[in-house]
């Protein structure tokens, strides 16, 4: 029988994952780290889409590029690589 690949949102609790910090006060729901999914590297959920690609853009102040660029990303994943981005720069 095959097995799954659990993916995991983390919370509050920080766990460093491929010299990641992952986590805030709330869940990033739009942020997923997979083993299988690049490697470890935080992605957006359900693409294949890395956050730091996402984060690159936001602070290269081209967010509206970001959905010319990959149309499926929305508005509130682009809010959960925002909160990440803080929690990992105050950690």
């Amino acid at each position: 029988m095959p097995t799954r690949d659990r993916v995991v949102v983390y919370p509050i609790d920080t766990d460093i994952i491929s010299g990641y910090i992952v986590g805030v006060m709330n869940k990033l729901s739009h942020i997923t780290v997979s083993k299988k999914i690049l490697g470890g590297v935080p992605t957006i959920r359900g693409t294949r889409v890395p956050v730091d690609t996402i984060a690159s853009f936001i602070l290269h102040k081209k967010t509206s590029e970001i959905y010319k660029e990959f149309p499926g990303i929305t508005r509130a994943q682009v809010g959960d690589v925002r909160k990440f981005m803080i929690q990992r720069a105050t950690s």
